[in-house]
């Protein structure tokens, strides 16, 4: 299913996953996934996907080459370089090329983004490389929020945490 897939495909660079801000080791991943297994095998499911670096591509092209993503959330474009050009994610890139959906908000917090979450009634929403979502907006799917790290939480959190576990 959608979870050990997830969790296979990064096995070799991401020690853990957390689900809901708890680190699971496998055995307990495989546990929890089979209690998605109803939703997780349903093509019908409404998902949001939260993502913004090149990393959460490759999550976000394999879930969608086998479920369809409603939605994706990714940070907004942003000026960088020395000609400071305005660029935009690796995941806004992906969507763009497969004509998904794109929400860039500024705050998570922002009430009109919330209700566009809502308004989308999301069955489950998948964060891989994102910023902490607030309890208002993990809290929105029927079956929960799914959150792939390349750390263990809360210790290597950060722009880096796949250096930091390694230097400590």
């Amino acid at each position: 299913n959608l979870i050990e897939y997830a969790f296979h495909q990064l096995k070799e660079k991401i020690p853990w996953v957390c689900i809901s801000e708890l680190s699971l080791s496998l055995h307990q991943l495989i546990i929890i996934s089979s209690n998605y297994s109803q939703v997780i095998n349903n093509l019908d499911i409404n998902l949001i996907f939260f993502g913004t670096p090149e990393f959460a591509v490759d999550s976000l092209h394999e879930i969608n080459l086998n479920y369809k993503v409603n939605c994706v959330v990714t940070s907004p474009d942003r000026k960088s370089g020395r000609g400071q050009n305005i660029t935009q994610s690796e995941v806004k890139n992906y969507a763009e090329k497969n004509n998904i959906k794109i929400l860039q908000p500024d705050n998570l917090n922002d009430k009109e983004f919330i209700n566009k979450i809502k308004e989308i009634n999301p069955d489950i929403i998948i964060v891989v490389a994102f910023r902490k979502l607030p309890a208002e907006i993990f809290s929105i799917p029927k079956y929960g929020t799914i959150n792939l790290h390349a750390s263990l939480l809360p210790n290597y959190r950060g722009a880096a945490p796949i250096n930091w576990c390694l230097i400590n």
